[in-house]
């Protein structure tokens, strides 16, 4: 591993980048890193993948510097050569707790789109699942759960 090098000049240099450059040169990093794991893996030389990608092995070199800015398409060509997906677009479960009216609490899984809503009204009619889960697990009229 290599040793960390630090001085005032540089902490202050870092301090001066902001955060959304700091976070776009982290994912660059982490795709680099992730191409060059996929090249070791499959015994392939810089040279081999720029062939398969029918590209000069200098662009290469300069993906793996980790400071170039990808475009969709050559992701998508890179993901097709190592047969692998980069990203996965799978959305995360979140759990949320309402509290009802009734001081009962129930937690109810749901994909990430229902941060999304604007009231629980419409996190409640978002399916007929979500829906049933509360009438069930709060014993109470559908028309009381439609009125909420």
């Amino acid at each position: 591993m290599a040793k960390r090098y630090s001085s005032p000049l540089l902490r202050e240099l870092k301090s001066q980048i902001d955060p959304k450059t700091k976070e776009r040169t982290k994912v660059r990093m982490k795709i680099s890193a992730w191409i060059e794991d996929q090249l070791k893996e499959k015994g392939w030389t810089k040279k081999e993948l720029a062939i398969r990608l029918e590209q000069h092995p200098s662009v290469v070199t300069k993906w793996l510097s980790g400071t170039h800015n990808f475009t969709s398409d050559t992701l998508a060509d890179i993901q097709r050569v190592f047969g692998k997906p980069l990203f996965s677009f799978t959305p995360e479960k979140k759990v949320f707790t309402v509290k009802m009216v009734f001081q009962q609490s129930v937690k109810v899984q749901a994909s990430s789109k229902a941060s999304s809503y604007s009231n629980w009204y419409d996190l409640l009619n978002s399916s007929p699942n979500t829906k049933s889960v509360f009438e069930s697990h709060l014993k109470i009229p559908n028309q009381v759960v439609n009125e909420c």
